[in-house]
């Protein structure tokens, strides 16, 4: 079983999974902080652990893709391929990433701008890229929605959502001389959901299902509410996955919260041999 770290878009500055954040147009954007990440498994390759896992996240992902592509195209927003991939020709990353809550904010948003788009940003002249995966959590806890429309992240089913990223240009004067500088922004603000924040830690099975590109990611993450656990995490300076769950779950099941079995379960599976 591997373990190794998720690297970083060099171009985008984003990570290969997802991440949480509150959208806010361009600037306005608030980012959680990472506080760790690892690839459960060796990407793109099977394991029995996750295989009825995949399959139905391949069943719902077709049930989707069948319901948007019905709609005449020139009635259509959400973009689908005109057909559906392979189970055989998808590409799995199963991965764990631990995010820090972010203050002050009603709701939050998943973004997978780095796994979706790092090949693309990097391709010369191109100034903007965007997609409609499916995205979805499974076995939440703490992790909500307060609507069933498209603008929501689906529980415990997969929903179009708006992946987009382009680059943007300004001039700005610097000691007399104009100076164009340039940025990739991010967006948009759909895959939403919600935390009850009194509660200190939220996870899920975060689901992206991407038709196009022929790839899914799997991410166990968790949502870190509490500052105390947090802290007590960054100081958890290891490389060793098994070290960090395990301290994890001790944190865990010293906080007074419904479900939290529910958690520490699944990241049981996190750490589980193959």
């Amino acid at each position: 079983m591997s373990h190794e770290d998720i690297p970083i878009s060099t171009t985008l500055n984003l990570p290969h999974c997802g991440i949480v954040q509150t959208y806010g147009g361009g600037d306005e954007n608030k980012v959680g902080q990472l506080i760790y990440k690892k690839y459960i498994y060796t990407p793109h390759r099977n394991t029995d652990i996750m295989t009825d896992f995949k399959k139905k996240i391949y069943k719902l992902a077709k049930k989707t893709w069948r319901s948007y592509s019905k709609i005449a195209l020139n009635d259509r927003v959400v973009s689908v391929p005109n057909e559906f991939p392979l189970m055989d020709d998808i590409e799995w990353d199963v991965v764990f990433v631990v995010s820090a809550g972010i203050k002050d904010v009603e709701h939050y948003n998943m973004m997978f701008q780095g796994w979706l788009f790092n090949k693309e940003v990097q391709e010369p002249n191109r100034l903007g890229v965007s997609s409609w995966p499916f995205i979805g959590v499974f076995d939440p806890v703490n992790i909500f929605i307060k609507s069933e429309n498209d603008q929501y992240m689906g529980i415990e089913k997969l929903v179009p959502a708006d992946q987009h990223t382009h680059f943007v240009t300004e001039t700005v004067n610097l000691d007399g001389f104009d100076v164009e500088l340039g940025d990739w922004h991010f967006g948009s603000d759909m895959a939403r959901f919600y935390t009850d924040k009194e509660i200190p830690i939220a996870g899920g099975w975060v689901v992206i299902f991407d038709c196009e590109r022929k790839k899914c990611g799997i991410e166990y993450l968790i949502v870190l509410e509490n500052q105390d656990i947090k802290k007590t995490l960054l100081k958890e300076s290891t490389n060793n996955i098994e070290t960090f769950v395990n301290k994890l779950m001790t944190l865990i099941e010293e906080v007074t919260m419904e479900d939290k079995n529910i958690i520490i379960e699944n990241l049981k599976k996190v750490i589980q041999k193959e």
